[in-house]
């Protein structure tokens, strides 16, 4: 299973001290941490507070240079050199990667090594069960999808599908869904 913490940051308020507390233990009982750090953006001291908190927790630790494509060798050794001062030879990093999110470089080789180092799982669904999820959600998503590509920026992120009929009417199935928003102004 793959969790996408939310942010550590200093927090401003209580609000953010609960989600920093949420991300730091989200930690615990992983096997692997994916470390993804900025070139261009420069490593901020938040970054440094976020490599001490990776290096306490002794999880194997995978530090990723995005934006290859994009940033100068200076950049990049600068922010590699600048987390290493917090992650040095003596911590958890097994493997470091360059890489490029917007082209693919060394993607491959990156989900190659993830796959090396994870253990393998249990099995908890049959071989032919591609998803957990009922065929409505799936739908009610595949809606919200195009909802969101169709309305561009003016779209609410509380929108929300609900799949009221699902019926197969000779070679295609009928669906109809109900579209929910927050305001009487996003209905248009």
């Amino acid at each position: 299973m793959l969790v996408d913490t939310p942010g550590i940051h200093k927090p401003l308020h209580k609000f953010g001290e609960y989600m920093v507390k949420i991300a730091v233990n989200a930690l615990k009982g992983q096997d692997l941490i994916l470390f993804l750090i900025d070139p261009i953006d420069k490593v901020r001291e938040s970054d440094l507070n976020i490599a001490r908190i990776i290096k306490e927790s002794k999880i194997p630790v995978i530090l990723i240079i995005n934006k290859i494509d994009a940033a100068t060798p200076e950049e990049i050794n600068e922010a590699r050199n600048r987390i290493k001062t917090v992650l040095d030879e003596n911590s958890n990093i097994i493997a470091e990667f360059e890489i490029s999110a917007l082209t693919g470089y060394n993607l491959a080789e990156l989900l190659q090594k993830i796959i090396d180092v994870l253990p393998e799982g249990p099995q908890y669904y049959p071989e032919d069960m591609t998803t957990d999820r009922p065929l409505a959600f799936m739908i009610s998503e595949i809606v919200r999808e195009k909802i969101f590509h169709l309305t561009s920026q003016e779209i609410p992120h509380s929108t929300a599908v609900v799949v009221e009929e699902i019926t197969d009417k000779e070679d295609l199935v009928y669906i109809r869904a109900e579209i929910y928003v927050e305001r009487q102004s996003q209905k248009g």
